[in-house]
């Protein structure tokens, strides 16, 4: 009887002492994640709270309960947290603990949080373009402390620039829709947005400036497109980095001399994807001339998987410009499939630059799609969703949503990090961990003063 008691007993023991060692070790890392979103948060940028002060409030000045570094901060975490609404912000901000959290990060002394309306009444009331601002002061932040000078290409940086779709209608949204007519003869109403990211080797997809792609209003004969975009985003960039040394990663689209000439004027290098169906005297001659550039060959080794065979053709005349072009053939030996990349530069081509521009060039570009569109549209932030049908209210909201997304990528890409991930396991893991934080485990003040005196390192992964 007795060692049926103890056999019984236990195993109890035993399974009870693991929950508890269960419930610490999830505890440790919800503290560690949280400790991580900060330091990275001010170790970067340590004039944050600063930042968010200097925006406009035309609240009446008389009457706020929240200041509005407090209701940005309450926005950004939102999409930082990827509860992709505002409903579900709501929700999951119901509790003390992230009311003083919020309290700590920005320095304020709020004694509820503030609800989503609340946010929303300070937005509507602040032009879009404001909050432009605050991806550009990231940005120049990170290019003074030369953070990004390791993914350079040649000295320049990498902005890749593409669009992609925000939001679809059944019915007319606002004078500003753009609209197509399917197949099937129905009508949608929509809007697109411009983008240009510095896009990285390892990974990073930084947005710098954005252009919304929309009509002016509901009488025009020929509606907004991504190329009429460009020439408006060209102009905002070269206003907000006038000196930063770029190359432009653009789609076959944008192979036309009107680019050239904003190229050429403000001295920026391109690499443009080049189709057939893009210039197609220029894309005749290429063909031609390849097959005698027997000398302008070459071939690597990327990996063991793939073989790459290289050619190019230099001076190529379209207009007033001589342009060079490089052909990659890219093997993949376990499919026995071949893929073809072709491109136009201003960059000069020869044996010992077509693979790096061909491969930390040209072939990067695909990194706003995967690292940037597809993840803030599909690993939670909400992209498509819409936060507000206020056409001003879109604006912001996908311009905080493009703040949130490059603090995760530091924190990911971040050194700090790499402890944690591990046993962490997965970024979906960490963004839980990132949520029961915030609700349930007060960040120490120690953290805080630690993170605003900026006495630790932080290395972005460069692998």
């Amino acid at each position: 009887m007795e060692e049926e008691t103890k056999q019984g007993f236990f195993p109890t023991v035993i399974n009870n002492q693991r929950d508890e060692n269960h419930k610490n070790q999830e505890l440790i890392e919800i503290l560690a994640v949280t400790e991580v979103a900060v330091k990275t948060l001010y170790h970067f940028f340590p004039n944050w709270r600063k930042w968010l002060a200097e925006l406009p409030d035309h609240r009446d000045q008389e009457s706020i309960t929240y200041p509005r570094g407090a209701l940005i901060m309450a926005v950004i975490l939102m999409f930082w947290m990827r509860l992709s609404s505002r409903r579900q912000w709501t929700y999951e901000s119901r509790s003390q603990t992230f009311i003083e959290n919020l309290n700590r990060i920005m320095g304020c002394n709020l004694k509820k949080l503030p609800h989503d309306n609340t946010f929303v009444y300070y937005l509507e009331k602040v032009p879009p373009e404001n909050f432009q601002a605050l991806p550009h002061k990231m940005v120049r932040e990170l290019i003074r402390k030369k953070r990004l000078d390791h993914f350079r290409l040649y000295g320049y940086f990498l902005v890749a620039i593409d669009g992609t779709g925000m939001l679809v209608f059944p019915t007319r949204h606002c004078n500003h829709c753009l609209v197509k007519k399917n197949k099937d003869g129905k009508v949608i109403y929509y809007h697109n947005v411009l983008e240009a990211k510095i896009v990285c080797h390892n990974g990073l997809a930084i947005s710098i400036a954005t252009e919304f792609i929309e009509n002016e209003d509901t009488s025009v004969k020929k509606q907004d497109c991504e190329l009429k975009a460009f020439y408006r985003l060209s102009k905002k960039i070269k206003k907000a980095f006038p000196q930063l040394p770029i190359c432009l990663l653009l789609d076959g689209l944008f192979a036309c001399a009107p680019v050239f000439d904003i190229c050429e004027n403000f001295r920026w290098k391109y690499i443009i994807t080049f189709k057939e169906g893009s210039m197609p005297a220029t894309w005749e001659e290429f063909m031609a001339l390849k097959k005698l550039s027997h000398k302008n060959r070459t071939t690597h080794n990327p990996d063991k998987n793939n073989i790459q065979t290289l050619q190019w053709v230099e001076g190529l005349p379209y207009q007033k410009y001589t342009l060079n072009v490089i052909e990659c053939k890219e093997h993949h030996i376990p499919s026995d499939k071949t893929t073809t990349f072709v491109w136009i530069t201003n960059f000069d081509v020869g044996c010992k630059s077509v693979i790096t521009l061909a491969n930390k060039g040209g072939k990067l570009r695909w990194k706003i799609e995967n690292e940037g569109f597809n993840s803030q549209k599909n690993d939670g932030y909400g992209l498509e969703h819409a936060y507000s049908k206020n056409p001003q209210l879109i604006k912001s909201f996908y311009l905080l949503l493009q703040v949130a997304h490059l603090l995760h990528q530091l924190m990911v890409k971040g050194s700090l990090l790499n402890k944690l991930k591990s046993s962490l396991g997965s970024i979906k893991n960490f963004i839980r961990r990132l949520c029961d934080g915030f609700r349930y485990a007060l960040i120490p003040l120690e953290v805080i003063e630690l993170s605003l005196r900026h006495s630790f390192q932080i290395r972005l992964n460069t692998s």
